[in-house]
């Protein structure tokens, strides 16, 4: 008994090392977690551009990502990511809202923008179409039938795409 639980206290040992080899470090350090505007003006607090689409059924999702090594890894949790296209974004502008154009946007609160770093590089953010845009009230509606209400600045502008082929399967 003893035997087989040192043996398997050595393979999860080596799997935390395998799992560790597969991360990279954010680039400038841990994330902060102090509260502040992290409205359009201050880029929502992101420390890079760049979200990864990956299809997940019927929808798509985006995860907030950077680059090294010529791979993505994710802000959030620094392991690799995979996906169809890696989009470099910016802080939306009512001019970048047209009828069918391609917007990200935060809904980790539906009412303001991330708060912190941690937020902002987290899983709220969504990749919409546009259906309508009200830019005297700066909002938008998004979907078929663009039901709700959002404002302007829970919005990133896709300024490029960089397709990266067939995302690779999770195990």
């Amino acid at each position: 008994m003893l035997r087989s639980l040192l043996l398997l206290s050595v393979l999860l040992g080596a799997a935390t090392a395998r799992a560790d080899d597969e991360t990279r470090p954010r680039p400038g350090g841990a994330f902060d977690k102090h509260e502040r505007d992290c409205g359009p003006a201050h880029d929502h607090c992101l420390r890079g551009p760049w979200f990864l689409e990956r299809s997940d059924g019927p929808h798509v999702r985006v995860t907030a990502v950077f680059e090294a090594d010529h791979r993505w890894w994710s802000w959030q949790d620094r392991m690799e990511e995979h996906g169809e296209a890696a989009v470099r974004t910016r802080a939306a502008t009512v001019d970048d809202f047209t009828r069918g154009a391609p917007i990200l946007l935060f809904r980790g609160s539906v009412t303001r923008p991330p708060r912190t770093e941690g937020e902002a590089h987290g899983n709220g953010w969504d990749l919409v179409t546009v259906y309508s845009v009200d830019a005297k009230d700066r909002t938008f509606k998004f979907g078929p039938r663009g039901s709700a209400s959002f404002s302007i600045d829970l919005a990133r502008a896709i300024v490029e795409t960089r397709p990266l082929g067939r995302a690779k399967e999770t195990p």
